[in-house]
């Protein structure tokens, strides 16, 4: 019999930690759970539970759907640098915490919209900063929203990148709940009525940074605002040499090469973040999983858009799983 059930995050990630739980029982001291996930019928990537190393499909090149998954859950290795200084810190590195608070604490944080599409605010300064994360202040250019909201309309149905589009959506709900968030104040009512001319044109980013010269400027009410007040987060090279070009104060998050990936161990919701991007960027997977040696003990299809979806649905994070 085919069951069909909707899980919360917080209930697929409690299965998650039951199976683990289960398999340690089954094989104590080796921690043989892994997941196996698969879209269609190749094999996209595998999850060890002992270590949260995640291999990607062997035999063949990185996808980019693969590598955009990784990147989105914050298994990525990443290097930050600001611009007027000379120095640059990985995220991994022990004192990258200090070093990034020390410059960005204080500061209004602006995000520009692959930053957020990348979810790097929840999966990456989320996860390094912890409590301090409340702390950090951040202002979200209203353009970003619209160009989400653009590419989501203009994205044909079905499509991935519709999937993402909602997804992004999701993302400035995470930033929302930070008490220290607020939209740019209102700008050129001008540049808002032409603004889909401008996307159009690939003159999005450009427009983004003019809203954050103009919230600098004063305009909006906020005559106070210094530009070393601010910093403008990103994570696209020619925005992040256009923003300094300009003056702007802008952090820059550039990825690293690499060939192994890993997830904490201890963290199933960083692991769900990596299911849910997959079904985000590739429409449905299906998830096996394996307790010792390798007998599937359990198999099932993951949807993370469905015809019927709420909102409330999607700022929960769930996703619908059939098995049986």
């Amino acid at each position: 019999m085919t069951v069909t059930i909707t899980y919360e995050r917080d209930g697929l990630i409690t299965q998650l930690e039951e199976h683990k739980r289960e398999s340690v029982r089954r094989a104590p001291g080796l921690v043989q759970f892994r997941l196996k996930a698969f879209h269609e019928q190749d094999h996209i990537w595998e999850y060890e539970g002992s270590t949260g190393r995640i291999i990607p499909e062997q035999g063949r090149d990185l996808s980019q759907d693969v590598l955009k998954a990784l990147d989105m859950c914050g298994a990525s290795e990443l290097t930050s640098s600001f611009s007027g200084y000379r120095d640059e810190k990985k995220l991994e590195a022990s004192n990258w915490k200090t070093w990034f608070l020390e410059k960005a604490s204080m500061k209004y944080l602006i995000p520009d919209t692959n930053f957020v599409y990348r979810h790097y605010c929840s999966n990456v300064l989320a996860r390094h900063l912890g409590e301090d994360f409340s702390n950090l202040i951040f202002r979200l250019p209203r353009l970003a929203i619209l160009e989400i909201e653009r590419r989501g309309n203009n994205a044909q149905e079905g499509s991935a990148d519709k999937r993402l589009s909602f997804y992004a959506a999701r993302e400035v709900r995470f930033l929302r709940s930070n008490i220290n968030f607020d939209l740019l104040p209102n700008i050129d009512t001008l540049l808002f009525s032409t603004f889909s001319e401008k996307a159009g044109k690939k003159l999005v980013d450009m427009w983004i940074r003019k809203e954050i010269h103009d919230f600098v400027g004063g305009m909006g009410g906020y005559t106070n605002v210094s530009p070393k007040e601010v910093v403008f987060l990103t994570c696209d090279l020619m925005n992040a040499l256009a923003a300094e070009s300009e003056g702007l104060n802008t952090c820059y998050f550039s990825k690293e090469d690499q060939q192994s990936f890993f997830v904490d161990s201890d963290n199933m919701q960083q692991l769900f973040d990596l299911i849910f991007a997959s079904t985000m960027i590739l429409g449905k997977i299906r998830i096996d999983i394996v307790l010792t040696d390798d007998v599937v003990h359990k198999s099932f299809t993951l949807e993370g858009i469905w015809n019927g979806k709420t909102t409330s649905q999607w700022y929960s994070d769930c996703i619908k799983a059939t098995y049986g």
